[in-house]
């Protein structure tokens, strides 16, 4: 399986180090971007949310969310992987 995995951070974020940690346990790579040192990424948040929160992570460029719809996500794959 070759997908992609964004996050966009900021620093000092305790949401943004729980989505990190949630990639990592899982063993999927991933590349996060500090909207502090791509201020780019910051401008990009707006163009897609009126209010953006970080964490905001994405898979092969479909944005799931923030850290509790990252959460929810696994939580509906793992339920699907029973079944």
């Amino acid at each position: 399986m070759n997908e992609r995995w964004v996050l966009i951070t900021q620093p000092r974020c305790r949401p943004c180090e729980e989505a990190k940690q949630m990639l990592t346990e899982r063993g999927i790579p991933f590349v996060a971007f500090d909207i502090v040192e791509r201020p780019d990424m910051r401008d990009f948040l707006k163009t897609l949310l009126p209010n953006p929160t970080t964490p905001q992570v994405f898979r092969d460029g479909t944005r799931i969310g923030g850290r509790d719809d990252l959460r929810e996500y696994f939580r509906a794959a793992d339920l699907c992987e029973r079944f």
